[in-house]
């Protein structure tokens, strides 16, 4: 039972990614922000990810949103290069290819 609800707590910040498009998440945009503004950026995604599992009432699992978002706040100067290098690789990488990125860290995160 409480592997399923991991698992559903795991899907909830997977599934509902960050709201990027609130954050405008294209490379166009990225690039033109200071490494301050970047890291803001990482800390606004987190946060959004964060937030969105909480509001489908997985009380019993703050611990674990706490730890996944304290994983994810360890990464943020990797999430940065690899968002630039997307950017440098792929001037016009769009939402998905950024989602992407981060979700391949929230996974990390979570397991």
């Amino acid at each position: 039972m409480t592997v399923l609800l991991v698992a559903l707590v795991c899907f909830g910040l997977l599934a509902y990614p960050a709201d990027a498009r609130s954050i405008d998440m294209r490379c166009s945009s990225w690039t033109k922000l200071t490494e301050d503004q970047k890291l803001q950026t990482i800390d606004g995604l987190i946060e959004d990810a964060i937030s969105s599992s909480a509001d489908r009432k997985f009380d019993s699992f703050t611990f674990k949103r706490a730890r996944i978002s304290r994983c994810l706040e360890h990464y943020r100067p990797q999430l940065v290069d690899d968002f630039d290098e997307l950017c440098a690789q792929r001037m016009r990488a769009d939402l998905q290819a950024m989602n992407r990125t981060f979700r391949t860290y929230t996974w990390s995160c979570v397991s």
